[in-house]
């Protein structure tokens, strides 16, 4: 059961590996102002050293994550559970966050909100539960992993959005024109670079009634993977020639135009 009185800081704590740099910095800095090490005698305004190694030694006073005790222990791998549960409720799926559909921002930006004290005291209990050698399923030496609330983030369900129109459906290749544009999607371009990579090298620079021409032939046939059979592909009329055309016995014309 929940120990609703158990409460943690909501103070930045250091990571593991921030408490790690601290530490050599520490060793650093007293070395620069060791009177038995030789080069601290280069070092010329050892008062600001001394600042400097007073601050980070207050750093780690303060900030380090300590143990919890034996009687405060289960408290706190309950309150961690708790408030997991509590900002994963409502929290942008990864697919959200990955493809950015209508509404994600302003969805990310208000569970941000929402939660931000409940995930600063998350963090804490993670970074004092890893104090503590009582973190299950985290490799101790993961120290970015500790407090990564990343970990958790849902990877579907249902609050997931609407994902129609997203910014990052899936690869699309949009070719801008005045007054219209052509959409060329990744099956589209494949099948374009099957039949002639040059020309699906110059789709970029193609007038807008190119692109819809090239388009339209790309839809006519079918490529054989999987969708149907060498049979049904027509090739173009020019002896030789395997470009493929939208009926029998036409001229892939935009392949055989004369040069000018």
């Amino acid at each position: 059961m929940l120990n609703n009185e158990f409460r943690e800081t909501t103070k930045p704590l250091l990571r593991p590996d921030q408490v790690k740099d601290n530490e050599n910095e520490v060793k650093r800095l007293s070395g620069m102002i060791d009177p038995n090490n030789h080069a601290s005698k280069v070092i010329q305004d050892k008062a600001m050293v001394r600042t400097m190694l007073h601050n980070v030694k207050r750093d780690l006073e303060t900030q380090r994550p300590t143990a919890y005790s034996h009687e405060e222990l289960d408290s706190a791998v309950a309150r961690e559970a708790y408030l997991r549960e509590e900002f994963i409720a409502g929290m942008p799926t990864a697919a959200e966050m990955r493809k950015a559909p209508p509404g994600t921002l302003s969805k990310n930006i208000a569970w941000e909100k929402r939660n931000k004290s409940v995930i600063m005291e998350w963090k804490n209990i993670r970074k004092r539960l890893h104090a503590s050698g009582d973190l299950k399923g985290i490799d101790r030496m993961d120290s970015y992993g500790v407090s990564n609330v990343e970990m958790y983030r849902p990877t579907g369900g249902s609050q997931e959005g609407n994902m129609n129109n997203a910014v990052i459906p899936g690869k699309q290749y949009y070719m801008d024109d005045i007054p219209s544009s052509v959409v060329f999607t990744d099956d589209d371009i494949e099948k374009l670079k099957t039949l002639d990579p040059e020309l699906a090298k110059g789709l970029a620079v193609m007038s807008a009634e190119g692109r819809a021409a090239i388009k339209e032939i790309i839809h006519s046939y079918t490529l054989t993977t999987g969708e149907g059979n060498v049979s049904d592909v027509i090739h173009c009329a020019k002896p030789g020639c395997k470009n493929t055309v939208p009926n029998e016995g036409d001229l892939c014309k935009r392949w055989h135009q004369p040069k000018e």
